[in-house]
């Protein structure tokens, strides 16, 4: 079996089978009033599980790095839309950019999953 986790999950599908967790049903979540936002987020949440291998952060632990993809909204002419710009750390300060469910253990991983997810993180911002 392939090492690297980045080759093993190229797709939310990928990391439902890497985790054993079947796929969220949307067209019955959106039936409940879900939003495209909301099940979005999920999908995130179980890519970032999947994509950290076990790891969680230690919100308690301020010497332990937790990175999230940082992304520019570019609002007009050729270039709208969202941009990943970079992979930041949140050592001790407090942001709320961000879900802390959202949070990889190191920078590679998260910006992999701006790269890779591009899409399902224009859902999740700005719809």
């Amino acid at each position: 079996m392939e090492k690297d986790i980045t080759k093993r999950i190229k797709t939310y599908a990928d990391a439902c089978t890497v985790l054993g967790v079947e796929q969220i049903k949307e067209e019955a979540l959106k039936k409940l009033g879900f939003t495209d936002e909301e099940i979005v987020g999920r999908k995130l949440k179980e890519i970032a599980t999947a994509l950290n291998e076990g790891w969680t952060p230690n919100w308690g632990d301020k010497s332990e790095y937790k990175y999230y993809p940082y992304f520019r909204i570019n609002t007009g002419g050729a270039t709208c839309g969202l941009a990943y710009v970079l992979s930041l750390d949140v050592f001790s300060a407090s942001y709320s950019h961000f879900g802390s469910r959202l949070a990889f253990k190191t920078p590679e991983l998260a910006e992999y999953a701006a790269s890779q997810f591009l899409s399902l993180y224009q859902t999740y911002l700005v719809g």
